[in-house]
């Protein structure tokens, strides 16, 4: 299993690591996506799989360059790479959070993909939950549920992943990913609430967990598996897709869903090959509800309805920096968290003596204050570990030259040792004392170091000391770690290493009783029952005090009790692993610093060779041997600690689960409480216990079985293999670090002698330190978390919305739904988003004042790449639409003149030929650009009168049609009648469709018929008296129809806002011209004859005409 030794290895790897977090935000999940765009070309850009690209283009490119520029800065020492590898979201956050996880998982070029969901199914006009949304593929339920179609949303991302899938295969890239490790969480609300008790000192408290989180993973494969852990592949489209759209279900906009809704086999039966089946949900639920081991309340999972994230965990931080403290690090690493915030909070001026009335205070304890949600403890949380890592460090510094003194003198006392067996005939014995000084710097009086000759018994005394960890044939157990304390008690250490080993030996026992205790409840399955974990923990320190001691008694002989320093070396994964660590940063150091003395730790340089190339080579190949055993541990320790089945020791864990709720008298282990202690524990392996002999003989055999898979290894079956959890043992591990020590002894045996002294003794007296400070905390990689936040506050070199007085987003309008009526809208959010991204990525990877102008720099050319982009994309769009109205005219010549800006940018000169000063087309970008502000009314009104209806439709579901929420319902209804009447009305027809279209058509044809009949019955002496009336009517009718075609023609141009070509414009006026010729002509033809006639019409007309008739008017008597 081990790795071949390359010649000329590679260089280190420093890696800049992101967290991040992304808030809900509705329609501003599209701004998000442009970010989510940026985080992907800034990984790409030093991902492993682009390796064998020639060239990188757009903003990629600007990164590169940034990861070079650091390598530099550091002597070129390390290479950059820059990796998300952990991502929690919400929401719309969650949405694209899944996206960009895909994406960096699948090596994606781009996530042009999501980009063109958002621009072309993110829009009102198709979501909206009505026949316009694609019923007969998406059919919905009736009445209506949500105000969108919920069932086309789960259709629409399950296209999307698929389609990612698909482009992963056309890929360059295709099957390398951009990451090794990915961690994404995206949360949910679980609207029943999971019903989990809460241990109090004398009895339990009941509640419910309403908050739910989708756990998905990928880990790469590793040295002993070609498989890799893999939450990202096709088959998995289907539980990311669900999982994104429970989190996106914000309330009314979607109906919470179900399992059941998608499986096909529920009331809804709306999907078919895109369902999830009952083999595939069982896999799943291990995986991603592994709470909902029992049925709560008689609510089986399938029929649970999940809701948006957040509702109750908006800014999911929690998850996001779980994973930062679980992550470790197996080269140079920076850690940042990165949280996306879209609409974040402005400074407010309040009126402090402004009363709170009582309407007001109702509504902040009912609905604003509830809804609040604060991230200051978690930021101050983070802020609290990176500043007691920083004083851990100061207190390291503080006592290493005490350290070094103890060092130093445990070598004295080995080369004494070695010098009396080995080459004692050819030194004098008072001598050797003197021959102990050439592994330590001697000062003289004078201050001035005394260099001491080469000798030859110091040689082969390092040599023999870099080789002592060779694979002997007296079997495995001579090939692990620590052989040298195994017959040592407590009092022995602390003859080795001084009184402080007291309280770290028992710090250690504790932490690796509690880490083993964790292995086991994860194997159960039961980690979320404290009192379950309390049980285990009490269980594993009976089973180790029984079986190991920390005193030898005297009168027993040394092999006839295990030492604790035995269970030590049985089960602490941990300390090896925290011990490889401390090598790796001495050997970063070294390598960065180009000087060997940090290689010795506490050990001082005294001779030994300069650092040369051929040096750098032989350690820099000693450090790859390192971290390759490091990584195998890396996978043992998360094979030994996952969930249920998929653990090792899986099933004798739930063994010994079955006979602890025995001996406690429960049947499930959520409501097991037992409030016994270490002496009640005890009691169930003596031998007055009935179970005693079953108990004590399952915990044994549990406890042998993890030993044996910690030191061999786990090969697992195919299964096994296939989720990542087969793995190397501590022996593989062992044999490789001692391989990689006599290699490097062979060419520089001071060096490694000194370096095996470190890795055998000196790191115990660090870790004696280090341990006891960070015990009990959470401390990860052990650095600092530096925190940034992309919002559109924050960038402001190009759009500072402070100095504007306008935002730059079209997402935050309407409650946050803005975006979603307007495809220039959401072509604005996107770009912004990436702008916004490149400035804020490129501010925390360049923060230092000295890097000032470099980052300027590359800021300047990612905007412009990304404006080229988005801009000429968005011209050909508009172009294709064949710019129809002024709005969409306004649009385009707005782009247009930013397009000839940049494309003439590259001969401007910044003003006075400064080169730090501002470029001119900043300038005039900040003057010239910006988006149309004003919506389209039509659309509006459309939108406004289907939501009507849709609303209706809702409250007819929950209410039959009586009382208020009926009359409600009459008048949603109207509402839509009337909008969409007027819509239908105004919109612009040709004059044909006019006169055959609904009322107005009604009007000029009665109009034209009661004219012609007043001049037909006026030839007709009977009815000449009628004549009169009709003509009258009919042109108050046609004066109408007149009207309502002038009213039509104002709505056009004023809410269609449509732009008439000049050849519809002079019909238009040329038709209203022959219309009112037309009228007048009638007008005087009428009126003559009214004249002529008047003392023909009837008595009743006369009588009501000379009430109300002008006394002064020629033609009435």
């Amino acid at each position: 299993m081990n790795a071949p030794v390359t010649s000329q290895p590679g260089k280190i790897t420093q890696e800049t690591r992101f967290a991040v977090v992304m808030y809900g935000g509705i329609s501003l999940a599209i701004y998000m996506n442009g970010i989510a765009q940026e985080l992907l070309n800034m990984v790409r850009s030093t991902s492993d799989a682009e390796n064998g690209r020639n060239t990188l283009t757009g903003t990629a490119s600007v990164y590169k360059e940034i990861a070079a520029y650091l390598s530099t800065k550091n002597k070129g020492a390390f290479k950059h790479k820059f990796v998300v590898d952990i991502i929690s979201g919400t929401s719309a956050g969650g949405i694209n959070g899944v996206c960009l996880a895909k994406g960096l998982v699948c090596g994606l070029e781009n996530l042009k993909t999501l980009e063109r969901v958002w621009l072309n199914e993110g829009d009102v006009k198709t979501l909206l939950n009505d026949r316009e949304s694609e019923p007969v593929k998406y059919p919905s339920k009736e009445p209506k549920t949500s105000a969108f179609n919920s069932q086309r949303m789960y259709g629409k991302l399950l296209d999307a992943f698929r389609d990612m899938d698909e482009e992963m295969k056309k890929s360059a890239n295709a099957g390398k990913s951009h990451v090794e490790s990915m961690d994404l969480f995206v949360t949910a609300t679980d609207l029943r609430g999971l019903q989990r008790p809460i241990l109090l000192s004398d009895g339990v408290a009941n509640e419910r967990m309403h908050k739910h989180v989708f756990p998905f993973l990928f880990r790469q494969q590793n040295f002993c598996s070609n498989e890799t852990l893999n939450h990202f592949t096709a088959q998995y489209d289907k539980i990311l897709a669900f999982a994104s759209r429970c989190t996106s279900s914000f309330p009314i906009v979607f109906e919470p869903v179900t399992i059941e809704n998608i499986t096909g086999e529920g009331s809804d039966k709306a999907f078919h090959e895109n369902g999830i089946d009952k083999q595939q949900l069982k896999k799943w639920e291990e995986l991603f509800f592994s709470l909902y081991d029992t049925s709560d309340g008689g609510i089986p999972l399938e029929k649970r309805e999940f809701a948006d994230g957040g509702y109750l965990d908006n800014r999911p931080f929690g998850h996001a920096i779980r994973a930062i403290h679980a992550r470790e690090a197996d080269c140079p690493i920076s850690r940042k968290l990165l949280f996306i915030d879209p609409s974040p909070e402005s400074v407010e001026k309040r009126d402090s003596m402004a009363e709170i009335s009582f309407i007001n205070n109702s509504a902040l304890a009912g609905v604003s204050l509830p809804r609040y949600e604060t991230i200051r403890e978690e930021i101050d949380a983070l802020k609290q570990r990176n500043g007691w890592i920083e004083k851990v460090t100061e207190i390291m510094q503080q006592l290493e030259e005490q350290n070094i003194v103890k060092l130093k003198k445990i070598i004295r006392a080995h080369f004494g040792e070695y010098q009396e067996k080995k080459i004692k005939e050819r030194y004098l014995s008072d001598e050797i004392p003197a021959r102990t000084e050439v592994f330590f710097t001697s000062i003289s009086a004078s201050g001035e170091i005394e260099k001491v000759e080469h000798d030859e018994a110091v040689t082969m005394f390092w040599r023999d000391i870099s080789s002592h960890g060779a694979p002997s044939a007296a079997g495995a157990k001579n090939r692990e770690d620590n052989l040298q304390f195994d017959a040592k008690d407590l009092g022995d250490m602390v003859k080795t290493f001084g009184s402080c080993y007291y309280p770290y030996h028992y710090t250690r026992l504790n932490d690796l009783s509690e880490q083993i205790a964790s292995i086991i409840v994860r194997a159960m399955n039961a980690g979320r029952h404290p009192d379950f974990i309390k049980t285990v923990e009490l269980i594993v320190t009976a089973w180790r005090m029984r079986t190991f001691c920390s005193e030898r008694p005297e009168t027993i002989s040394t092999g006839d009790v295990q030492t604790e320093n035995i269970f030590f070396r049985n089960f602490d994964l941990n300390f090896r692993i925290r011990r490889l660590n401390f090598i790796r940063n001495i050997i970063e150091k070294s390598i960065k610093d180009h000087s060997i003395a940090p290689l010795f730790g506490m050990v001082e340089k005294q001779g030994g060779p300069d650092w040369s190339k051929a040096f750098e080579s032989a350690i820099t190949e000693f450090y790859h041997e390192t971290v390759g055993a490091l990584r195998l541990m890396y996978h043992q320790k998360g094979v030994l600690r996952a969930n249920a089945s998929r653990n090792p020791i899986a099933d004798k864990a739930r063994e010994l689960q079955e006979v602890v709720m025995k001996m406690v008298g429960h049947d499930q282990a959520d409501k097991m409480i037992f409030s016994g202690t270490l002496k009640d524990v005890q009691y169930w392996f003596g031998p007055l216990h009935g179970e005693s002999t079953t108990f004590g003989k399952l915990v044994d055999e549990l406890m042998e079985l993890l030993h044996e898979l910690i030191k061999n290894g786990h090969t697992g079956s195919g299964a096994d293999k296939a989720n990542g959890n087969a793995c190397a043992g501590t022996i593989v591990a062992s044999d490789r670090v001692n391989a990689a020590f006599r290699k490097l002894g062979e060419l520089y045996p001071e060096v490694a002698g000194r370096m095996r002294y470190v890795y055998d003794y000196g790191y115990a007296l660090y870790d004696m330190t280090t341990l006891p400070l960070l015990s009990g905390g959470e401390y990860g990689e052990g650095i600092d978390v530096e925190i940034y936040r992309v919002s559109p506050a924050d960038a402001v070199s190009l759009w500072d919305e402070k100095k504007k007085s306008k935002p730059k987003l079209a997402g935050i309008t309407l409650g946050a739904f803005g975006a979603f009526l307007d495809r220039d809208w959401r072509r604005n959010d996107i770009m912004w988003g990436r702008l916004d991204a490149a400035e804020r990525l490129l501010e925390s990877l360049l923060p230092e004042v000295e890097d000032q102008d470099v980052k300027q720099t590359a800021l300047l050319k990612a905007q412009r790449m990304i404006l080229d982009e988005t801009i000429e994309e968005w011209i050909d769009e508009l172009k294709k639409t064949k710019i129809s109205s002024k709005r969409a005219e306004k649009q385009y010549k707005t782009l247009q003149m930013v397009w000839k800006l940049l494309e003439s940018s590259d001969k401007q000169v910044p003003a006075g030929g400064q080169k730090n000063q501002e470029p001119l087309w900043v300038k005039k970008f900040h003057d010239t650009y910006d988006f149309n502000r004003e919506l389209e009314p039509s659309c509006t009104l459309r939108s406004v009168g289907r939501s009507s209806a849709i609303l209706s439709s809702m409250i007819e579901r929950i209410d039959s049609g009586q009382g208020f929420t009926g009359k409600i319902k009459e008048y949603l209804k109207k509402l839509n009648w009337i909008l969409l009447g007027m819509l239908d009305f105004s919109t612009p027809k040709t004059i044909k469709e006019i006169l055959a279209h609904y009322w107005l058509q009604l009007l000029i044809m009665v109009s034209s018929v009661l004219v012609l009949l007043g001049v037909i019955f006026g030839s007709i002496s009977l009815l000449e008296s009628t004549k009169t009336t009709l003509i009258l009517v009919g042109l108050g009718l046609f004066l109408l129809a007149i009207g309502g075609l002038s009213l039509q023609r104002w709505m056009i141009i004023n809410v269609h806002e449509k732009s008439l070509t000049p050849e519809s414009e002079t019909r238009y006026q040329r038709n209203i011209r022959i219309g009112i010729i037309v009228l007048v002509m009638l007008l005087i033809s009428s009126l003559t004859s009214f004249a002529f006639h008047y003392h023909e019409l009837p008595g009743d007309i006369l009588t009501f005409m000379k009430h109300i008739g002008n006394k002064n008017c020629p033609f009435i008597p």
